[in-house]
């Protein structure tokens, strides 16, 4: 009367396997997409903190 279909069930675990790919094709097209932005950002910060620890005196801490 019930029939088991087993075919379904092998197919089933290939589909995360392919979900994981497919979000990392869309990740990386996500990061060529904003590579600049993403560089130009992470350059200001760098700056900001470089030209902030050149004012910065460790002895004014201890005092």
């Amino acid at each position: 009367m019930f029939v088991k279909w087993n075919w379904l069930e092998e197919e089933q675990s290939g589909v995360g396997t392919i979900e994981i790919v497919l979000i990392l094709v869309i990740l990386i097209a996500l990061v060529l997409m904003f590579k600049d932005t993403a560089v130009d950002f992470v350059e200001g910060i760098l700056e900001g903190i470089e030209s902030q620890s050149k004012s910065f005196d460790p002895t004014a801490i201890a005092k």
